[in-house]
C-alpha cells in the first residue's frame, strides 16, 4: 500500500518507534500533495491537511506492507481517515497513495478562525478580541443611511 507522509511520520524516530523493525527497509520518495495546507490542529503540536485551493504540501510516499499498513492505522486511530490521493515526485512522475486526514469536521472552521485571529492581530498588534478596531459602516442598519 502506498502512503503520502506529510507530518510526523516523516520523523524517522517516530517511524520506527510505530513500524518497528520494517521502518529501517522503507524507501522514502520525495513527493507534493497539490490542494491542501498543511496547519497544526487546533490546540495540538502535530500537523494535519486541510484543504485549500492553489496550495501544496511537500511530503515522501513510501510503500508499505499490509502489517504495516495496520500499524499506520492503529496510530493514527479513529480520529483520522484514510483518503485516497495523487501525489508528484521532484522527478515529475505521478502516484496515486493513500493519506490521513482528521474526521473533524470542525477543524477547518477551528482553522479558519485561528487564522483570521491571527491575520486582525498582526493588522491590529494592540488590539485585542474585545477591542479590536472594525470599520464602520456608513449606512444604517435599515439601510437608509444615517
Amino acid at each position: 500500500m502506498r502512503f503520502f507522509f506529510y507530518g510526523t511520520l516523516m520523523d524517522p524516530d517516530l517511524r520506527a518507534a510505530v513500524l518497528g523493525p520494517a521502518a529501517a527497509r522503507l524507501v522514502l520518495v520525495p513527493a507534493v500533495l497539490a490542494g491542501f495546507r498543511r496547519v497544526h490542529a487546533p490546540g495540538q503540536s502535530w500537523p494535519v491537511l486541510i484543504h485549500c485551493a492553489g496550495a501544496r504540501v511537500d511530503g515522501v510516499v513510501v510503500d508499505v506492507d499490509q502489517p504495516s499498513a495496520r500499524r499506520l492505522v492503529r496510530y493514527e486511530g479513529p480520529a483520522y481517515r484514510l483518503v485516497r490521493c495523487f501525489v508528484c515526485t521532484v522527478a515529475g512522475v505521478t502516484f496515486h497513495a493513500v493519506l490521513f486526514l482528521p474526521h473533524a469536521a470542525g477543524l477547518r472552521q477551528d482553522v479558519a478562525a485561528r487564522d483570521m485571529a491571527a491575520t486582525r492581530q498582526s493588522a491590529h498588534p494592540h488590539a485585542t478580541d474585545e477591542n479590536a478596531q472594525r470599520p464602520r459602516l456608513s449606512a444604517s442598519a435599515d439601510g437608509r443611511g444615517s
